[in-house]
């Protein structure tokens, strides 16, 4: 904006240290004013406040642009039931694979570490098969198969659900495996990765969201 426009915004530095000093205070008053720090402690707290609040509206505001993770109902192995729903308060990777899928077997090991670290810490993992055969595939090969985890192979440490095409669609559709999708404690989307996870990448955002 133009210095004839009549009106030349304040540097936002400016903004943040404070209210500037009235003109009309004269040298006496400013050398109390120097003299007394104390006299400047309300706008420090201004200050401080004013960051906080922005800090908070931020936050609020990128919280409300997360989708909400749908619920959905679907049974493990043994026949029980598990509700998304239920794990609100923690961390849940839903991850949707295949036994047939080479990548998402490459990635189990990686699941599983993440499930060994931060399951005491509130982390859930669901891994959500999608074999169109079901459970008659399904829990064969997760029953006989083993993974490398610490300085032994193991079974996987994690539920497996059975999927179903009518879940998936709730979630977007996946249209590939694996699928990925972090939700954090109240219940909004955190990641979504459409591939393979990079488990650095997302060992932080668990850490954060922890």
């Amino acid at each position: 904006m133009s210095e004839t426009s009549g009106f030349i915004p304040r540097p936002l530095g400016q903004v943040l240290a404070g209210p500037a000093r009235p003109a009309f205070i004269d040298a006496s008053c400013r050398r109390q004013w120097n003299k007394y720090p104390r006299l400047r402690y309300p706008y420090r707290v201004r200050r401080l406040q004013l960051v906080f609040v922005i800090t908070l509206a931020i936050s609020g505001f990128a919280a409300s642009r997360r989708p909400t993770a749908p619920d959905f109902t679907l049974p493990d192995l043994e026949g029980h039931q598990v509700v998304l729903g239920h794990y609100r308060g923690q961390v849940v990777l839903v991850n949707f694979w295949a036994t047939w899928c080479a990548p998402c077997r490459t990635e189990i090991p990686d699941l599983m570490a993440l499930q060994a670290k931060y399951g005491p810490r509130g982390l859930v993992v669901l891994g959500v098969a999608m074999d169109d055969e079901g459970k008659n595939v399904v829990a064969p090969w997760i029953h006989t198969e083993r993974f490398p985890l610490g300085a032994a192979r193991q079974p996987v440490n994690y539920p497996i659900l059975i999927g179903t095409d009518a879940v998936a669609d709730r979630f977007g559709g996946v249209v590939g495996f694996p699928m990925t999708v972090l939700v954090g404690k109240d219940g909004r989307e955190l990641r979504r990765v459409s591939g393979p996870i990079d488990l650095d990448t997302i060992e932080k955002v668990i850490q954060s969201a922890l």
